[in-house]
């Protein structure tokens, strides 16, 4: 499936294209392309730089927290994504291929808690 950006106006395949929204039974993709929206993202961060700083000083420790506790409860639980991202950093896969195996995800998301709970035996060795 194609789709034409239009802000550069070429014809790219619908990979290249960022989701908008995904809904029950629909996925929805933004009109511009991957590369378009990066190079309008950088330009719009760049222009409010100064607003982007202050609202961060302002918020910072509210956002530290938020920030926390969601990368606690995307690790601890183990979700697709999470266990998806890790195969691809560790293998080089592609994230459509591995969503296309869910037993691969299961068997890495075994190992995971199974090498977690070793280095807390090993933890729980050392301090006592």
């Amino acid at each position: 499936m194609e789709r034409t950006c239009k802000k550069c106006g070429e014809t790219k395949p619908i990979e290249e294209f960022r989701i908008s929204r995904i809904y029950k039974d629909k996925v929805y993709y933004m009109h511009i392309c991957r590369k378009c929206y990066n190079i309008n993202h950088k330009f719009w961060r760049k222009l409010n730089s100064e607003i982007l700083k202050s609202e961060y000083e302002r918020n910072r420790d509210k956002m530290l927290i938020r920030m926390n506790e969601y990368a606690k409860k995307r690790t601890d639980n183990l979700h697709d994504s999470y266990v998806a991202y890790i195969i691809k950093n560790s293998i080089n896969l592609s994230i459509k291929i591995i969503r296309q195996h869910p037993g691969l995800i299961e068997n890495w998301r075994q190992q995971i808690r199974i090498k977690r709970l070793l280095k807390q035996k090993k933890n729980d060795i050392k301090t006592s």
